[in-house]
């Protein structure tokens, strides 16, 4: 076997030497996707790699994935990226070993270790031995897809990591394997538009006004949060109107934002200010607005007829 290919085995104990190939792809792709996932933030990147599907042998359902080592960051031992004081005790708690006992192997050793101790742990032993602070929330989900698809399958009675009959995951015991959706807030987004009013909510109910940016032509659906300007409008304040002239809002959008397994997803879309109805400034732009607020510029600005589109020279 070549000295780059290190070899990673999971045994299913099944009645029959076969397993559906809608299970077999679903697994395969787990198994992917943890080994991506431990090697971004475990090891930092640190190696590049293929997975290779290696030929079978007699006996049980045997999947004998190959990693085969295409680069490193290091030629000789293993460099461990700065991730905190709790680093090493993942190493020791997934592999069973020191982040020394790697000193004269490698990293690619060191990734199938930590991918057959991910794979072994239940997911309560796993949240005890891996802080929160390690975002393999990918990893989870792959892991859960992995067992849900072996519980699925009646015929799989246990899983193992080598080549014996020993399969220390029972059957009974998949579902302890399993995660619930992991979900992490994050820091919402702040755009300032100029933006024409398509289908304004001209009653007192929480649905979505419809807006389209004024250069780009974006789509903007959003929850109105401005209560003053809606308000205004349900008393007439702030007149729609019923012409082919359309209304241009000066508007701050908030795009609220989550986290759910590793994948980044739109949680809420709201209006939390209307600075400009019109020509009518209801609301100077304040110099207290949301860290990292970004303004969507019009095609062209007063600047460039100023400038002719060219930077002045100073």
């Amino acid at each position: 076997m070549r000295s780059d290919l290190l070899t990673l085995n999971i045994h299913y104990d099944v009645i029959e030497h076969f397993i559906p190939m809608d299970d077999f792809l679903k697994m395969s792709d787990s198994v992917q996707k943890i080994i991506d996932n431990l090697n971004k933030e475990i090891l930092g990147g640190a190696l590049t790699y293929q997975l290779v599907l290696l030929p079978p042998e007699a006996g049980s359902f045997l999947k004998t994935v190959g990693l085969l080592t295409l680069a490193s960051v290091v030629s000789n031992g293993v460099v461990f990226p700065l991730v905190g004081d709790y680093t090493q005790g993942v190493f020791e708690a997934l592999t069973g070993h020191s982040p020394a006992y790697y000193g004269k192997k490698n990293t690619a050793a060191l990734l199938i270790d930590l991918t057959v101790g991910f794979f072994s742990k239940e997911i309560e032993e796993l949240e005890r031995c891996i802080p929160r602070e390690i975002n393999i929330d990918r990893a989870y989900k792959a892991k859960t897809d992995f067992y849900r698809a072996c519980q699925d399958n009646k015929d799989i009675k246990g899983i193992g990591f080598d080549r014996t009959d020993n399969f220390p995951i029972k059957r009974d015991s998949f579902k302890n394997h399993i995660s619930k959706d992991r979900v992490r807030e994050l820091n919402s987004d702040f755009i300032i538009y100029d933006a024409v009013l398509i289908s304004p909510v001209t009653e007192d109910k929480k649905l979505q006004w419809d807006f389209e940016e004024v250069s780009s032509g974006q789509k903007i659906s959003a929850y109105m949060h401005d209560e003053s300007f809606k308000n205004g409008v349900l008393k007439g304040q702030y007149p729609i109107k019923q012409t082919n002239k359309s209304d241009i809002l000066q508007i701050l959008v908030e795009y609220k934002k989550q986290e759910r397994n590793g994948v980044i997803e739109k949680k809420e879309t709201t209006v939390e200010t209307v600075f400009k109805f019109n020509s009518q400034v209801i609301l100077s732009l304040p110099a207290d607005l949301p860290m990292g607020t970004k303004f969507q510029l019009p095609s062209r600005t007063p600047m460039d007829d100023l400038w002719g589109g060219e930077m002045p020279m100073l």
